[in-house]
């Protein structure tokens, strides 16, 4: 989700969605409205914590105040995000759960305050656990060219090539079973992959493969740094794209909120409000 969020703020960087000329900073009390999303009322003590959040994650005071501004936006609207999405799919937090919940990054907010945040965190973890809705997940794997591959692995060395070849020719045309059968002794562990372009989960050699192959084929034999690979595509398993599906649909969400930020959030100095985490009090 704090990818999604960091996406979220270069979109916001690029969108200008704040108005409004920046003025001296004033005090401002920790539940004034700062800003608007989707209608819901953001707090200022909840863009603060966010805003301390971006800072703390700094190693030197930051070269554009206004870029770490935005990420804290980002993850503001996301949260809501996450709420809009929550009630769509009838998900709760019930007051059992809430009672359980613990302040973990947010130990510096008032009781209230971080269990209000835990309990979104809490929305998400039961969105990304949620009874698979097959149909989006359907249409997401194919606009996304997900494949699910097994892999047989045959170490990098001496007689490798020919080890290889001898077990491509045992599974050509020996579908599943055989390759079922051949994994007993040249299994990959972490297989199957359920993978995407670009994902980076395995070798570039074997991801460009993968994705050109349907559910039952093979592919020859691919070498990569680890040795050499021969894939079985598998049938698709939509429960691997659940996390990936919920992300994607949360980026949606939150690009088509509508944002007001009000007047005291564009007066805020990153600088003057946390100079003993940024380091300089401009």
């Amino acid at each position: 989700m704090r990818k999604t969020a960091w996406i979220m703020a270069a979109a916001l960087l690029l969108t200008g969605c704040a108005a409004g000329q920046a003025q001296p900073e004033e005090r401002t009390d920790e539940n004034e409205i700062l800003i608007v999303v989707g209608g819901r009322e953001v707090p200022a003590w909840q863009y603060l914590g966010w805003l301390e959040r971006e800072l703390t994650g700094l190693n030197a005071p930051p070269e554009d105040p206004e870029e770490v501004k935005a990420r804290a936006l980002a993850d503001v609207v996301l949260y809501a995000a996450v709420e809009d999405m929550a009630a769509e799919y009838a998900l709760a937090v019930s007051e059992q759960e809430r009672q359980a919940l613990t302040p973990g990054v947010w130990e510096t907010l008032e009781t209230a305050q971080w269990r209000q945040l835990a309990a979104v965190e809490a929305l998400y973890g039961k969105l990304c656990t949620m009874a698979l809705p097959e149909q989006e997940l359907a249409a997401f794997w194919e606009e996304a060219g997900y494949r699910t591959v097994d892999r047989v692995l045959i170490p990098a060395g001496e007689g490798a090539a020919e080890t290889a070849a001898v077990v491509f020719a045992q599974l050509n045309g020996g579908g599943e079973g055989a390759f079922t059968a051949a994994k007993e002794t040249w299994g990959d562990p972490a297989a199957p992959y359920t993978i995407c372009a670009g994902g980076g989960i395995v070798a570039p050699e074997l991801e460009e493969a993968a994705l050109t192959m349907e559910p039952g084929e093979i592919s020859g034999i691919l070498e990569s740094e680890e040795g050499l690979s021969i894939l079985y595509c598998l049938e698709p398993d939509l429960s691997e794209i659940l996390i990936p599906w919920v992300d994607h649909c949360l980026l949606q969400r939150a690009a088509a909120m509508e944002i007001q930020t009000l007047q005291r959030y564009e007066n805020i100095d990153v600088y003057a409000k946390f100079p003993e985490i940024s380091g300089k009090n401009i």
